[in-house]
């Protein structure tokens, strides 16, 4: 009983410190709905498009750029990271990954 009191003032607490005197965390979905909206089926077809001319861009850079890319963007990998792997200055990929960016700029502008 006690542990949970206490609980229960700490919660109080964090929401009185942090000015927060309103709860979404009713566990009916309520806050899952205000955050993600439903895709339609335009949206959705729109996406597909568009990953499809990312895919045909990103598979017509050279073999290095697509994977300095891929890393960063896909995997999340930072610079340093991608270096540290390939062996390199933190410096040249991305200069790398600047002008892939470019180069797949290009090349999707010439796409559509």
């Amino acid at each position: 009983m006690q542990e949970a009191e206490r609980k229960e003032n700490a919660y109080q607490r964090r929401k009185f410190r942090h000015k927060a005197y309103y709860s979404l965390d009713r566990n009916d979905g309520i806050e899952h709905d205000t955050f993600y909206q439903a895709l339609t089926p335009q949206d959705i077809c729109e996406q597909q498009e568009l990953m499809e001319q990312i895919s045909i861009a990103i598979s017509q850079l050279s073999e290095k750029q697509a994977r300095r890319i891929h890393a960063y963007y896909f995997h999340g990998m930072s610079y340093a990271e991608i270096a540290e792997r390939e062996g390199v200055h933190r410096s040249q990929i991305m200069r790398s990954v600047n002008k892939a960016l470019a180069n797949k700029a290009v090349i999707l502008k010439n796409y559509r």
